[in-house]
């Protein structure tokens, strides 16, 4: 209900919006609360909804904040995490939220396999997930942006910002351009065992 009338607030006085965007800009964390959905597929069994809410818990919120700290301080770093804690949606939602709300951002995704960077109608892909995010968000927040005309494989154009996610493949990942981040999903030797 409290989204709702939020929103009814933005759509009334669109002005609003300026410093709204502003402050989502810098608190990325509060805006995924806020405003963004999650997928799981696992919740028809348990006769729960698919498409929930995707409020944030301490941990992932410590996460966005170390993130950010490595590139205001354009400094490496290194995530270490069990299964389904919502690694990859919280990187995918991060990610969106930067490039809704800062000019020319330019994030990167890569991983060993093209089906975990974007496979069509695959929801355990990076570019899926992303896809989902956006696609969910109130018009308010998405600005222009269509799926079926700034998402193409590979990559998801923000034309209100000139932002952009990109993915890449294989054992060179990220060394073919710029970004601003650049995520790897997983990594591996050239022995061909895993090390992240």
């Amino acid at each position: 209900m409290v989204h709702a009338q939020a929103l009814a607030i933005l759509q009334e006085r669109p002005g609003r919006l300026v410093p709204v965007r502003k402050y989502y800009a810098n608190n990325p964390a509060d805006f995924i609360t806020d405003w963004a959905n999650t997928f799981n597929p696992l919740n028809p069994g348990q006769g729960l909804a698919t498409t929930l809410p995707f409020v944030l818990f301490e941990r992932q919120r410590e996460w966005i904040d170390y993130v950010l700290r490595k590139w205001h301080e354009r400094e490496r770093g290194l995530t270490e995490k069990s299964r389904e804690v919502g690694m990859s949606w919280l990187a995918i939602g991060f990610s969106s939220t930067m490039c809704l709300f800062h000019r020319e951002f330019v994030v990167g995704f890569g991983s060993y396999k093209k089906e975990y960077v974007d496979e069509a109608g695959d929801p355990k892909s990076l570019f899926w997930k992303a896809r989902f995010f956006i696609e969910h968000l109130p018009a308010e927040f998405r600005g222009s942006w269509e799926k079926s005309r700034h998402a193409p494989q590979f990559r998801i154009f923000f034309p209100d910002t000139g932002s952009v996610i990109f993915g890449d493949v294989g054992d060179e990942l990220g060394r073919g351009g710029r970004s601003a981040m650049f995520f790897v999903d997983e990594e591996w030797d050239e022995i061909g065992e895993k090390v992240a």
